[in-house]
């Protein structure tokens, strides 16, 4: 969304609302989707209202983010993103210490919990998927405030 204006949203909220905001966001990927497959992304709240919307109304896969601020939705021109992705690495050790935590620190011995492998009997995989993604060209439209 680098670079990207922000579309107006249509007012009213509703299903109108709903229907004219991904209406624009179509609208204004046309040139680069042509027939091509568009998918949205859009904060929770949003995403709910677009799967809860009557069958065929939204012909786009739908997919929802939290780190998206409520009222944004993002459209993706699939053929306008590039993607790469690396060989996987896999490594695998008995002699390694582990901090346990969804939020870990970068410091061993300041963050906790931390369990050792070689302790514990244990053997640790880690797994790393070089990966990147950006668009080619004008493939992304979104809103933000929308009503609905």
């Amino acid at each position: 969304m680098n670079g990207v204006s922000a579309l107006t949203p249509i007012a009213g909220g509703g299903f109108t609302a709903l229907l004219g905001d991904v209406k624009a966001l179509a609208g204004a990927l046309r040139s680069v989707a042509g027939n091509g497959a568009i998918c949205l992304v859009a904060a929770i709240e949003q995403a709910v209202a677009l799967e809860m919307s009557p069958p065929g109304d939204v012909p786009y896969p739908v997919f929802a983010s939290s780190t998206l601020a409520a009222g944004t939705v993002v459209a993706v021109a699939s053929q306008a993103l590039a993607t790469i992705v690396g060989v996987p690495e896999i490594e695998a050790s008995g002699n390694v210490a582990i901090q346990e935590s969804t939020t870990p620190t970068g410091d061993l011995m300041t963050g906790g919990p931390i369990r050792s492998v070689y302790q514990t009997d244990t053997v640790s995989l880690r797994l790393r998927l070089p990966c990147s993604w950006a668009t080619r060209g004008a493939g992304v439209a979104y809103v933000t405030g929308a009503t609905w």
